[in-house]
């Protein structure tokens, strides 16, 4: 038929279909049951799929109709198929007949059928050759023909692979032998190691260290998953004359249900030296003429030297000032590695708590250690001592899995490290938790005179690190020094940014001059809080000694405190010569181009001259910028390009290259970059005076920078 032709009869028949009445014809939808994936061209069998037909109208009459294989065949012609009809009142007599009429194809005969119902054909007779795909022919009758084959099963030729679970430690052997890992062998396609033969059944398990033997060819085999219908047993192989090869049949399955894993277990080798070589056990296992088992070789166990084992199951995270029970396990790595003796175990951070050990561990007052033995605290418990009872056939666990709570305090901070010591042990260490603190401070000292009250200054900012670190109601303590001269003469003011709300009190509600009380009102909830504390006001009686003071801090369901070290600095009894900002009050001046500067009007004389560097800022080696700023020298120090100067009450650190200043913890931006030129480090010398409440002055005629300290 021309093109034309044809174009024509489809036009034709598109008019006639748009001039009658639409009337749904009979029809069906075809599926699978599920895709398999096999090993060989045998029958199916129970693990087959189904072809399910299911009318979506009534068969009126007897109806016949054809499926068709692609890539499979059926196992002989005339054979006749299983048909099941399920879900609906169909029953098998509404099945006809299914036959093959030939390797490929198959009549399907069925009587009137109500819609709905559904035809299943199992393929349990069908051999697969690749890609296994059915189709249906619908015979011009009431059963839709499908529009493109459906894939029902895939051949694959994989190998079972082979791995090693249970892996075991040892280093002397009796002569029963040692118990290695068990070998898993796992089919990657189902019916892989389906054979009938013996021959194609076997493997080769062949030791792969010299210093050891296989001890006899008996194990015990177990089947699962497929094979889990086999159950356990004990399988004899046989070993040749040097005991190095193992060669194991394994069994016959007959009914798989699917990819079939055989674990072999109770294997056992002895040492063939009284001193074999450490490290792994290697044997390779190999499937045998046509046994599909890959050739590996695997660890099976550690060939491993006398000693102990200290492990934790998992490092956890305590939060600063809180506790956590941590898992510890402290055993022999080989049987009969320790003798009679004492190990000691000890935490370099945290506490362990009392109570928790002994009721875990099973040990007496005299086994615990304190942080001061002579002066014992409950809460300073860092560690305890467990005793060895010397030889032992089995692997002894001294610790077993035992749960021990570790104790932090507001200052403990970073990882926290359990260690042992014995005299027959090696030490050993592990890390067993990190902590991380809910919060950071930073402070900002107060220079105090002797002598005089309502003395105002200093600056405490305290910032969560997450949101809610502290809960509602919780309330932050701060304490003064352990200085009978020094106290509280009026309450700061106290601010906090984001969504908490605080108020603040002496504490206990009354003025005692020695503690105040920030309690939070509100939680933050949508960012973390930061909490300012200003404005302290503090006296100072003529009996406090020169020097500096902490400021302590505490929160309430918190352990211990934190303390601002330094945060008070009192100065000489001659206190006037000293700023606020805690150095001696006078006037020094550098000229650009020169080594002499002045401080006080006296001359001196640097070993380097000042210089500008664009766009205009006066550099001058740090060692002079401290020293005109009445800095001693031992309070500058240098080290790895950072020079360090402690100058009144703030401590700075200027590093070479950066323009970043750290002040008393705080990073502050500096105008320009701190240089290393000649082998001396310069700082701009304006920026470090405005850091320390100098005030700066320049004369662009004589081109000399003024700093003075009022």
């Amino acid at each position: 038929m021309k093109l034309r032709q044809k174009l024509a009869v489809v036009l034709a028949s598109a008019m006639v279909v748009t001039a009658v009445p639409v009337v749904t014809m009979a029809a069906s939808t075809a599926s699978v049951s599920k895709t398999i994936t096999v090993a060989n061209e045998d029958p199916l069998g129970a693990a087959a799929p189904t072809l399910n037909i299911k009318l979506t109208d009534k068969v009126t009459t007897r109806t016949q109709f054809y499926i068709t294989l692609e890539n499979a065949k059926f196992n002989k012609t005339n054979d006749v198929l299983d048909a099941l009809s399920f879900n609906t009142s169909i029953t098998t007599a509404d099945v006809v007949s299914v036959a093959a009429t030939s390797e490929t194809e198959a009549t399907v005969v069925v009587d009137p059928s109500d819609k709905d119902e559904i035809i299943s054909i199992s393929l349990s007779t069908v051999k697969v050759t690749g890609e296994a795909k059915i189709s249906i022919d619908g015979n011009e009758t009431e059963i839709s023909s499908t529009s493109s084959p459906i894939v029902f099963a895939n051949k694959n030729d994989s190998k079972a692979v082979v791995t090693v679970k249970d892996d075991t430690k040892f280093f002397t052997t009796s002569s029963a032998g040692e118990k290695v890992g068990t070998i898993v062998i796992t089919e990657q396609v189902a019916g892989s190691l389906l054979k009938d033969a013996d021959a194609d059944r076997t493997i080769e398990i062949e030791m792969e260290h010299s210093d050891f033997e296989f001890v006899a060819g008996t194990v015990t085999l177990k089947g699962s998953k497929g094979f889990s219908s086999y159950g356990s047993t004990t399988l004899t192989g046989s070993l040749d004359k040097d005991k190095q090869t193992l060669t194991l049949v394994l069994p016959k399955v007959t009914d798989p249900a699917g990819k079939g894993v055989w674990e072999i277990s109770n294997l056992r080798v002895k040492s063939l030296d009284k001193s074999p070589e450490t490290g792994d056990l290697n044997v390779s296992v190999e499937g045998k003429n046509d046994t599909k088992v890959e050739y590996k070789e695997v660890k099976v166990a550690t060939v491993a030297e006398y000693g102990t084992e200290l492990t934790v199951a998992e490092k956890k995270t305590i939060k600063s000032g809180k506790d956590e029970k941590v898992k510890i396990t402290y055993k022999e790595v080989t049987a009969d590695s320790t003798a009679k003796g004492e190990v000691e175990f000890t935490l370099d951070k945290g506490y362990f708590e009392k109570a928790n050990l002994k009721k875990e561990l099973g040990i007496s007052d005299d086994d615990l250690i304190y942080k001061d033995m002579k002066d014992k605290k409950d809460d300073e418990l860092i560690g305890f001592v467990i005793k060895t009872a010397g030889k032992d056939s089995d692997v002894e666990k001294f610790i077993d899995g035992k749960e021990l709570k570790v104790i932090t305090k507001l200052d403990t901070e970073g990882d926290i490290t359990l260690s042992t010591y014995g005299r027959y042990v090696e030490e050993q260490k592990v890390v067993v938790a990190e902590a991380k603190p809910n919060f950071t401070i930073k402070a900002e000292a107060m220079t105090l005179k002797v002598g005089q009250s309502k003395q105002v200054g200093g600056k405490l900012v305290i910032t969560e690190n997450e949101k809610g670190a502290f809960a509602k109601n919780s309330v932050i303590t701060l304490n003064l020094a352990d200085e009978d001269g020094i106290s509280f003469t009026e309450l700061p003011k106290v601010t906090v940014d984001g969504s908490s709300k605080v108020k603040v009190d002496w504490k206990s509600g009354k003025s005692t001059t020695s503690a105040i009380e920030i309690t939070l009102t509100k939680a933050s909830k949508d960012e973390p809080a930061t909490i300012t504390v200003e404005g302290v006001e503090v006296k100072v009686d003529r009996t406090v000694p020169q020097g500096t003071y902490e400021l302590k801090l505490g929160v309430s369901d918190y352990n211990g405190e934190l303390k601002s070290k330094d945060f008070f600095v009192v100065g000489t009894p001659n206190v006037e010569e000293l700023a606020a900002n805690g150095l001696p009050k006078g006037k020094a001046t550098f000229a650009i181009g020169s080594k002499e500067y002045t401080v006080n009007d006296k001359v001196a004389t640097m070993d380097a001259a000042a210089y500008i560097q664009d766009p205009g800022y006066t550099m001058v080696p740090v060692r002079y910028v401290a020293s005109a700023f009445g800095v001693s020298e031992k309070d500058i120090l240098f080290s790895a390009g950072t020079a360090t100067i402690f100058a009144g009450s703030r401590t700075v650190q200027l590093t070479a290259g950066s323009d970043v200043a750290i002040v008393n913890g705080a990073s502050i931006k500096l105008a320009t970059k701190v240089v290393v030129k000649d082998g001396r480090t310069y700082a701009p010398v304006g920026e470090v005076a405005k850091i320390l409440g100098i005030t700066p002055s320049w004369d662009a005629t004589a081109k000399v920078a003024t700093f003075e300290n009022k």
